[in-house]
């Protein structure tokens, strides 16, 4: 609705109303993630889930593949619980 409003309207300042909500813009503290500092500090083999969920399911499935193998302790005690 936003962008039919956008583009058919002759009204400047409804344009620049719409132009608001047309805009893409990423947060600067999740980089576009939408997780919480809490969230994106949680590691596995040095990748958080925002990380993760970005990786194409060929990538993920590599990246998986013998993980257990390479997690510190620390790491093993956290995805085991």
């Amino acid at each position: 609705m936003i962008e039919r409003w956008y583009t058919d309207t002759t009204s400047e300042s409804i344009r620049k109303w719409a132009e608001e909500f047309l805009r893409l813009n990423t947060c600067p503290e999740c980089h576009g993630s939408r997780l919480r500092l809490e969230s994106r500090h949680f590691m596995l083999d040095g990748k958080n889930i925002g990380e993760l969920a970005q990786m194409d399911i060929g990538s993920l499935h590599s990246w998986m593949n013998d993980l257990e193998s390479r997690l510190t302790e620390r790491e093993s005690t956290s995805a085991m619980k």
